[in-house]
């Protein structure tokens, strides 16, 4: 056998391993599939800008920051919703951790960790269907 032959074996064998999942017996083949990570690329960051050349005037050039968002009722509730979220997953209240991370993504349908968690809460209460839809939404705002 060639060398270029044994590479090539080489390569098709990796190809086709990076393609399997492993699920542990009792486990939705389509949730790990779901759950299983992705590279995500960030946009590329805007270079600083450029200071005068030496010999010339090198006042540096001042930054300019957003301004910030008012703090509004609805950012509030969104807020409450996710901590309670939280604390009732800690305690092991999944049905009560639910409701808060549904009522978090129902005011903001582009919060991540509030798709993640319901994911894996509907994945504890059997709800394979929410699940893999929560866990993809998740995935998707992730490469946002």
């Amino acid at each position: 056998m060639t060398p270029i032959s044994k590479v090539s074996i080489a390569t098709l064998a990796l190809g086709v391993a990076g393609a399997c999942v492993h699920t542990p017996p009792g486990t939705s083949v389509e949730i790990a599939l779901a759950k299983k990570a992705q590279l995500i690329r960030l946009p590329a960051t805007a270079e600083a800008p450029k200071l005068a050349k030496p010999g010339r005037s090198s006042l540096p050039i001042p930054a300019v920051e957003p301004e910030l968002p008012m703090m509004d009722d609805r950012i509030e509730a969104e807020a409450e919703a996710f901590t309670r979220g939280k604390f009732a997953m800690a305690d092991g209240h999944n049905d009560e951790a639910i409701g808060a991370f549904e009522e978090t993504v129902h005011i903001d349908p582009t919060h991540q960790e509030a798709w993640q968690n319901l994911a894996v809460l509907y994945e504890k209460a059997g709800s394979e269907k929410k699940a893999v839809e929560a866990f993809r939404k998740s995935k998707s705002l992730a490469r946002q």
